[in-house]
């Protein structure tokens, strides 16, 4: 039986401006959905069934107001009924919002969930599926055991680039699923004068299902362009826990054996990198459409030009919008190094 459970969190933080329109409190329902809780005075309702994925659930909230709403969605697969094996036992809370100057971007958010069937003593286990505006979501606990008619507490802190709409999507894993990939850029390598043409990214599998690269391309987009300038489809299988290496064509020092040549990696500081799969952007590293007038994003050694760069290992959630801040984003989710590639291929997180 298939055991995968989508959960959808929706964390619509949408700035510090309210409004007078009247919107739903408590058990609203519509076609496929029931909300429990206070929508934000702000957000549009419909847009945010629209992502609210079959039996999945949602969160929506105010980082200022503290107004808060659970979505449950009652199409099918039903995650409620007799074959859901979790459902919503306590509704969403974020005791972190209500500040009205929205000084911190952290927040976090908590959810209780009740094993309604399945069997006992089995371990379950949270996969990040994505994120936009919502960096380096960790969830609490991200494994446990249950038996049916237990509960277990969910609590994902995350920060927030920007005050306003973020998403978060996670996956509850069960012992009889393989699960699904989830790749990530974990380490990036621009070399210094001398060494320019040695350029790589890493990409991890932090997924519990094998990634058919055949359906990603690595894109660049040079000098701030809003399109790719460079795009390589990409081939093979990269499994689950595994990690691979995309080098430039004039790389040497790693060994052309030891990587995957890509015609994308021709970056320089300025240039976005994204990998892009199954038609949806993964990850980012740099801003796409904006060049840094620096000519790099960060400060050295935490810098996309003659550095490398490396994700801290409590990010396993790549960044699904290229359009947000990647200086904020790279001081908080990687660490730097004068050049070096001796860790490439070889994540020391893993």
């Amino acid at each position: 039986m298939n055991r995968t459970l989508s959960f959808l969190a929706i964390l619509a933080f949408s700035g510090c401006v309210t409004d007078e329109s009247v919107q739903p409190t408590v058990a609203t329902s519509g076609p496929g959905y029931v909300i429990e809780g206070q929508v934000p005075a702000d957000v549009d309702i419909d847009a945010l069934v629209a992502d609210l994925p079959e039996g999945g659930f949602g969160v929506v909230a105010h980082p200022g107001t503290g107004e808060i709403a659970t979505i449950i969605s009652t199409s099918n697969p039903l995650a409620r009924d007799a074959s859901g094996e979790f459902s919503v036992f306590t509704a969403a809370s974020c005791t972190d919002c209500g500040d009205p100057t929205c000084a911190s971007t952290s927040r976090t958010i908590a959810i209780e969930l009740s094993h309604d069937s399945g069997i006992n003593g089995e371990t379950y286990s949270v996969q990040t599926a994505s994120s936009t505006n919502f960096s380096s979501p960790n969830t609490t606990p991200n494994n446990w055991t249950a038996d049916v008619g237990s509960t277990v507490s969910l609590s994902t802190t995350g920060t927030l680039p920007a005050c306003n709409s973020f998403s978060y999507f996670f996956d509850v894993i069960g012992p009889d699923v393989a699960g699904t990939p989830n790749p990530v850029f974990t380490e990036y390598v621009e070399g210094p004068t001398g060494f320019g043409s040695e350029k790589y990214v890493e990409v991890t599998n932090y997924g519990g299902g094998d990634l058919d690269l055949s359906t990603c391309e690595m894109r660049l987009y040079a000098n701030g362009s809003l399109t790719a300038t460079t795009t390589t489809a990409l081939s093979g299988t990269l499994a689950a826990g595994s990690v691979a290496v995309f080098c430039n064509g004039g790389s040497a020092l790693a060994g052309i054996s030891a990587c995957t040549t890509v015609s994308a990696m021709n970056f320089n500081g300025n240039d976005a990198v994204e990998l892009f799969c199954d038609g949806s952007t993964v990850d980012v590293i740099g801003q796409i459409g904006f060049a840094p007038p620096s000519g790099e994003w960060g400060v050295a050694p935490v810098s996309t030009k003659d550095s490398t760069i490396r994700r801290m290992c409590d990010v396993t959630t790549g960044d699904t919008n290229g359009a947000d801040d990647f200086d904020t984003q790279i001081a908080l989710e990687w660490d730097g190094f004068v050049f070096d590639i001796t860790d490439l291929g070889a994540n020391a997180c893993l």
